[in-house]
């Protein structure tokens, strides 16, 4: 497979590696909203979801630097599916 360099920077990822990256926060994404859409959410409130959901997008927004940096790609599409995870606060 043709692998073509985008841009060059500090990071040097070929296409492939910048479409898990662009993908691994829709990942967690989806699963978050097929795993909640089965649960039974008119028993709870919505405000912990919101703030929980809202805390751990607030770390993993400050985390990315610091992670791009220390693990590389692995670390970031870490970051990325737990962001997505996070956004259960949109249910």
């Amino acid at each position: 497979m043709l692998r073509l360099k985008l841009q060059t920077g500090e990071f040097s990822w070929d296409s492939h590696e910048q479409g898990v990256v662009l993908a691994a926060f829709y990942y967690g994404y989806t699963a978050t909203q097929l795993i909640c859409g089965c649960l039974p959410l008119q028993r709870l409130s919505g405000r912990f979801p919101l703030l929980c959901g809202s805390l751990v997008t607030c770390v993993m927004t400050f985390l990315t630097p610091v992670m791009t940096l220390l693990g590389d790609i692995i670390a970031f599409s870490v970051v990325r599916v737990v962001d997505g995870i996070a956004q259960v606060s949109s249910l």
